[in-house]
């Protein structure tokens, strides 16, 4: 069983003319974040229909994704990519999970739209990047949603970026110390920090640290371009395999030296190649996340 627990799918309209669409919504920081991609040597930036995505899917076996809203800037932007979520998980329920996009600071109205969004067919929350969208992770809202994900038990993701190396637009700096203290206000919420948790594994090692992130998850979404595949080995290590969940970001071009196409089977091959015991490779594979999303 393999399960991308992060990738990313978007509606025809966006992919129609992404900058446009941007500027149009008011989403300046996607299009920052794609147009640099675009202009990164051999772009790593794919895009893909749902056609393609599922072929993309079966040419690699993977048997689910799950689709995480992006970090929009504006509440409108969440409603519509929620709905998207929505209409594709209706379509596919056997091989398309979605989460929810939030923007915690449009109070009530935001609330009440994951809610909507929940009802439709999402199964957890996320991605948030709350640097990005212009929340603090004390502000209030946002602890609502928090607690309305734990007493639900849906997953939560966070974008969680490396606090050093090469600068790039959703390098955004998070404040690692206020994660894992909101990590340990909620010991029994499913979260999940994504990009291995900007390195958080490595911080288990001190015992309040420890204690505060024993319930937490890391994905390995866009791997390849901040580590080396020794991360595989080591990460899991300090965390434990059955606490690290195979993303992949898809549709990044993870290897843009070496592909040109976008997919899943290089990086899978990159589990399969790390050293790892099978049982490791086929928790962080599949089964960790089958068992996070009760499936």
């Amino acid at each position: 069983m393999i399960i991308d627990i992060h990738i990313h799918h978007y509606p025809p309209e966006i992919l129609r003319d992404p900058p446009t669409w941007a500027a149009q919504w008011g989403e300046n920081h996607w299009g920052s974040v794609v147009e640099s991609r675009a202009r990164d040597g051999a772009s790593l930036q794919g895009w893909s229909t749902t056609d393609e995505l599922l072929h993309d899917m079966d040419r690699a076996g993977v048997d689910r994704v799950v689709m995480q809203g992006w970090y929009w800037q504006q509440g409108k932007s969440c409603d519509m990519h929620n709905a998207w979520h929505c209409r594709s998980v209706k379509g596919h329920p056997d091989r398309f999970t979605a989460f929810a996009a939030v923007q915690p600071l449009g109070g009530d109205t935001a609330f009440d739209a994951m809610r909507r969004a929940v009802d439709g067919g999402c199964c957890g929350i996320g991605e948030v990047l709350p640097a990005a969208q212009g929340f603090d992770l004390r502000d209030p809202n946002w602890r609502r949603m928090l607690d309305y994900a734990d007493i639900n038990g849906l997953p939560v993701c966070m974008h969680v970026t490396e606090p050093v190396g090469k600068a790039y637009p959703s390098r955004i700096g998070v404040d690692l110390q206020q994660v894992v203290e909101m990590a340990g206000e909620f010991p029994g919420l499913k979260l999940i920090l994504a990009h291995w948790g900007g390195g958080l594994p490595l911080y288990e090692l001190n015992p309040w640290c420890r204690k505060r992130l024993k319930g937490v998850y890391y994905d390995t979404a866009a791997s390849p371009l901040i580590y080396d595949n020794r991360v595989w080995k080591q990460m899991s290590g300090l965390a434990g395999h059955n606490r690290v969940l195979f993303g992949s970001d898809y549709p990044l071009r993870l290897y843009p030296g070496r592909e040109k196409t976008t997919g899943f089977l290089r990086l899978i091959e990159e589990v399969r190649e790390s050293g790892m015991t099978k049982l490791a490779q086929d928790r962080i594979l599949g089964l960790n996340a089958a068992a996070l999303l009760g499936l």
